[in-house]
């Protein structure tokens, strides 16, 4: 499918032959790319007002350290070097790993309202992962994110409404989607006890197809990041009584629409354009 892709100048690599970095859109497939990060903002839209907002490349070490990060992940983070001298100090950098990180950065030490608000954006996200030969592993790629933060009841219904909703969507195209449930890895991911505690408690789950770059491939997830977040950046209420919650639902994108593109018959982009309109109207009728 990938060679289909590029010999039709919709696709092209980034990387070298000991590496894929990234897949760069082209043409009609980078229109239908749009179409798609398009719908699912308005798909999680319907749970009320989004509130967007950019990311950067770069962030300083101290927001991931604040949650523990590089322990976790010890070989997932890469750094950036900034060309300074030697003798001058600076603070570390490191390419941005997931795009919720910058919602949390922004909102740190600020007074958050008592109810469910909805945040989104989409960023340029780096992780050095160990499986360099699979097709849906990248080094570079694009992720769509909604945050929610809020009451704990209400943070992970809204998240769960707009993570089913999206899965609808994406079983209208092509009725290959499936959830499970998975581990955070913030939250004890080696013990055998806790992670029986995070699938019983629903903590993540994951949108997975099987395709052309990859078997049991997960394109998105549902976090339910309970106060972790909140209390590491210090975002809280006016009264001292009411706790704030956090959960997201993420998509990577380059995974998700090559997906989609793999179970269309010849990988005809006209007919996942059409799809994607018409399996949005789908769910729109269903609220009706």
């Amino acid at each position: 499918m990938i060679n289909t892709l590029i010999d039709r100048n919709w696709l092209s690599l980034n990387g070298s032959s000991e590496r894929l970095i990234g897949y760069r859109f082209h043409g009609e497939l980078y229109e239908t790319y749009q179409l798609l990060d398009k719908m699912l903002i308005s798909l999680a839209g319907m749970e009320g007002v989004l509130i967007p907002h950019s990311c950067n490349t770069l962030l300083p070490t101290e927001v991931l350290d604040r949650i523990g990060f590089f322990d976790k992940l010890p070989a997932n983070p890469m750094f950036a070097l900034p060309h300074i001298p030697p003798t001058q100090p600076g603070s570390k950098l490191v390419l941005s790993p997931s795009t919720c990180y910058h919602t949390f950065a922004a909102l740190e030490n600020k007074i958050h309202q008592n109810a469910p608000t909805l945040y989104t954006a989409k960023g340029e996200c780096h992780r050095f992962e160990p499986d360099v030969n699979a097709l849906g592993r990248l080094v570079n790629f694009t992720m769509r994110e909604f945050i929610l933060i809020g009451p704990p009841t209400d943070v992970i219904h809204f998240c769960d409404r707009i993570f089913e909703r999206i899965l609808r969507f994406l079983n209208y195209i092509d009725d290959n989607f499936r959830q499970e449930t998975a581990n955070d890895v913030f939250y004890g991911e080696n013990s055998v006890v806790t992670q029986k505690i995070q699938r019983a408690l629903g903590v993540k789950k994951e949108v997975i197809t099987s395709c052309h770059i990859g078997n049991a491939l997960s394109v998105g997830s549902r976090n339910y990041h309970r106060n972790l977040f909140t209390e590491k950046f210090n975002i809280h209420t006016h009264s001292p009584n009411e706790e704030l919650h956090s959960s997201c639902v993420a998509f990577g994108m380059e995974r998700l629409l090559l997906s989609l593109i793999s179970k269309i018959p010849e990988f005809n982009n006209t007919l996942l354009y059409e799809r994607i309109n018409e399996a949005s109207l789908c769910v729109e009728e269903e609220r009706a």
